[in-house]
């Protein structure tokens, strides 16, 4: 075998035995393999320490795939705070927040008032919430039901939102609250996760979308 072919070859088999490799101009950054690798069903997750760690200590917690502070993993369910779905800016780390807590748990803690019960758009059960911000303030917070995952979150719609439609409507794209909803006479529109596709200059919208993935 040629000696060009060799090198290439032992270049290639070294790789192997690293973690990340990030190639710049002028040089390469390096990264060992890690240590410990938790997965479940094939994503990162550990409900009990670090899903990947390395030799010199640095970690990364995840559930569900979704990478969290550490405290998220390390506390028990029952010490976490209930508020922190009020501070988490992130959807993804508070419905893992929710998950671990628990909706009754967070609803108790937060002394949740149900202002009205119904449907989403999905036909799914949800509901228009009450929470206790602190002792003088409350804001509105829909309930809704994940179906991918099986489990409910959380997530905060404007003060003005005193009924469980205003709230599911107040999730749509600005420009697509303008239009008047005419569930008879209204055009069809679509929603994929969060993209919303209605057609251009329409008058009034349906009340919910034709197809929803």
């Amino acid at each position: 075998m040629p000696n060009d072919l060799v090198q290439k070859w032992n270049s290639y088999k070294w790789t192997t035995e690293v973690g990340l490799i990030y190639p710049f101009d002028n040089f390469c950054i390096i990264s060992e393999k890690p240590t410990k690798i938790n997965t479940k069903n094939g994503i990162l997750h550990s409900e009990i320490g670090a899903s990947v760690e390395y030799t010199d200590g640095f970690a990364i917690y995840s559930l569900n795939g979704v990478t969290v502070p550490k405290e998220i993993v390390t506390t028990n369910w029952d010490k976490l705070d209930s508020k922190l779905i009020l501070t988490e800016k992130n959807a993804e780390i508070r419905r893992e927040i929710v998950r671990k807590i628990g909706i009754e748990k967070i609803c108790k803690d937060l002394k949740t008032e149900i202002i009205e019960k119904g449907t989403d758009q999905a036909g799914q059960p949800c509901e228009l919430l009450n929470l206790n911000i602190d002792d003088t303030r409350k804001r509105p917070y829909i309930k809704l039901l994940n179906p991918s995952i099986g489990c409910y979150h959380i997530e905060g719609v404007p003060p003005e939102c005193d009924t469980l439609e205003k709230a599911l409507n107040s999730r749509k794209p600005i420009e697509m609250r303008k239009i008047p909803i005419d569930d008879i006479n209204g055009k069809n529109w679509y929603q994929q996760g969060d993209v919303y596709v209605w057609p251009e200059n329409a008058k009034s919208l349906k009340l919910n979308p034709k197809i929803l993935t």
